[in-house]
């Protein structure tokens, strides 16, 4: 899933065969305030597995000021996908659900605990006579990106990392090794969200994922209409 970040490409042992990965949306200002979206569903001959939730949005207002103290959180992560439980079934996994969205608006605004808005990662393909890995939820309060499902037979593949680390774009799932017979590709992981901070005073010393002054974190003045 894409929004604030491009979502990862998804597994496949030829270009063709790889998820076309989600694509930018929204305003930076999160006008219309709007949330992530979800990771693709997984390719194969039985439909594949779901994509992981993305990460709502949250808007919080104040006249005064907001603070979030250094143990304060606002998270919005989105979701791992779901792995394949057998490659004789075809299963591709899902890919991660992309970051949702955070935005602030206060006078004041001082930051000192964490805003993660941080995409899920994708899930495995499906492995013989073995329930692989779903992809892990993207990471509250952290910028660690969420891992990858890792697929637990040859006939499989892993899926790709959520977004992180100052990336806001999920990780390409690796490919097949070139091989038709590793058919069940993993998901791609999911791209960040976004986070938005309009205020007149203030600072912001803590942990924002993805990172303030990226495209996907960004802010502003606060209008006093």
């Amino acid at each position: 899933g894409a929004f604030g970040g491009a979502g990862g490409e998804g597994g496949g042992y030829t270009t063709d065969l790889r998820g076309s990965p989600g694509i930018l949306y929204g305003a930076p200002s999160l006008i219309p305030l709007e949330g992530g979206s979800g990771g693709g569903w997984g390719g194969g001959t039985d439909g594949g597995r779901q994509g992981g939730i993305s990460g709502g949005a949250v808007q919080v207002v104040s006249a005064s000021g907001i603070e979030i103290g250094v143990d304060g959180w606002v998270d919005a992560s989105g979701c791992g996908g779901l792995a394949g439980y057998s490659y004789i079934r075809s299963e591709g996994g899902g890919g991660g659900g992309s970051g949702g969205a955070i935005l602030l608006e206060a006078p004041d605004v001082t930051m000192l605990g964490s805003l993660s808005a941080n995409g899920g990662g994708g899930a495995a393909g499906g492995s013989y006579q073995a329930e692989t890995m779903n992809g892990e939820n993207g990471q509250r309060a952290s910028d660690e990106p969420a891992l990858g499902g890792t697929a637990m037979s040859e006939f499989a593949c892993d899926g790709g990392a959520g977004s992180g680390l100052g990336i806001t774009a999920g990780m390409i799932a690796p490919p097949c090794d070139e091989s038709p017979d590793l058919y069940n590709a993993g998901g791609g992981g999911g791209g960040a969200g976004k986070i938005r901070i309009n205020s007149l005073t203030g600072s912001t010393s803590g942990l924002t994922s993805p990172p303030l002054g990226s495209e996907a974190a960004t802010a502003g003045s606060l209008n006093l209409r």
